[in-house]
């Protein structure tokens, strides 16, 4: 429609809500095109959002949130309060403490004036506090999680089970058949996810003895990570692989600096995959190999779905999974 008419997205915007900010001619143009293609599918969903009297979407938070996720839910956020106000929505961040009864804070959150929809970031929640949500009366869409036993709810989430599978299947084409797993010391869904991609990988390139493959339980904070390691390391509590696979980048920095400090050459005895793309695995020594995640896309794709919710409120539930890169650095040696 912009493009048509050479004007702004938000001059379309201006024009079908009725607000102010451009002029008179601009309007009934735009207006006047519309009337003539009232089948253009972005028209009507601007105007029947514009029909509703309740512009305000809540975003939820955890206020008591590993301190790891603050960079990425701040993108999160920042994106979707962009992509909220394109379409004349107001996106107004809401902070819940983890422990608190669900159903209570649903009751809470009702009372919140011209709620049109619902944002739930649930990184770190559980099943049972992502389905409290579903009492609410209006739109829902939860970002960063998804749950096996819970599929009436939109969701939007990494697709960190395929990253994590092209991340093994990687380290197998360049040799290393035997791989490690770390852990972060999270108990979240992306975990399980990151887990279920790892074995999947191990299976499908013919790992048989799948009990024998080292996972050593880590931290998402560096120094927590390093001390574990170091621990593992010196109690022999594992057979050394030649490779392994992280679930943050914070986790293998953290095994990085054990291995170093036991003269455990990286990456010519072992290897190491992270994931987060933080700006430490950059200038580690070597420099990391890893996964980096996409969350201001997130941000922008979790808005525009829950305005889809708004606009079709019957319509089937969706899963959305929003695409990783392998960023390839210096970490990982080329054993064939």
């Amino acid at each position: 429609l912009f493009r048509s008419l050479e004007v702004s997205t938000a001059a379309v915007s201006l024009a079908v809500t009725g607000k102010p900010g451009i002029s008179e001619k601009t309007r009934t143009k735009i207006l006047d095109f519309i009337k003539k293609h009232d089948q253009d599918e972005s028209y009507t969903l601007e105007n029947r959002l514009a029909s509703n009297s309740k512009h305000n979407i809540l975003f939820i938070f955890y206020a008591d949130a590993s301190e790891i996720y603050a960079q990425a839910h701040s993108k999160i956020l920042k994106a979707a309060q962009e992509e909220a106000r394109q379409h004349s929505f107001t996106l107004q961040p809401v902070y819940q403490i983890s422990g608190q009864n669900p159903f209570q804070y649903i009751e809470e959150l009702e009372k919140y004036p011209e709620v049109a929809g619902v944002l739930v970031l649930a990184t770190e929640l559980d099943a049972k506090t992502v389905s409290a949500y579903k009492m609410l009366k209006v739109p829902l869409l939860v970002i960063d999680s998804f749950f096996d036993e819970e599929v009436l709810i939109d969701t939007v989430e990494l697709n960190y089970q395929t990253a994590f599978y092209e991340a093994t299947k990687y380290a197998f084409n360049f040799g290393h058949e035997k791989i490690g797993f770390l852990t972060d010391g999270s108990r979240t869904q992306n975990l399980q996810h990151k887990l279920d991609g790892f074995w999947k990988a191990l299976r499908a390139i013919g790992i048989q003895n799948l009990n024998d493959v080292p996972v050593i339980h880590l931290s998402n904070n560096i120094d927590n990570a390093y001390r574990r390691m170091k621990k593992s390391i010196e109690n022999r509590d594992f057979e050394m692989p030649t490779l392994f696979i992280g679930a943050s980048d914070y986790a293998v920095l953290g095994a990085m600096k054990a291995f170093e400090e036991k003269n455990i050459a990286i990456p010519d005895t072992v290897s190491f995959i992270g994931c987060g793309n933080i700006e430490a695995s950059q200038v580690s020594k070597p420099s990391l190999t890893t996964i980096e995640s996409n969350p201001t896309e997130m941000g922008k794709v979790a808005v525009r779905n829950l305005l889809r919710r708004m606009n079709s409120p019957n319509d089937i539930c969706t899963r959305t999974q929003i695409s990783t890169k392998f960023i390839k650095r210096q970490s990982v040696k080329i054993l064939r």
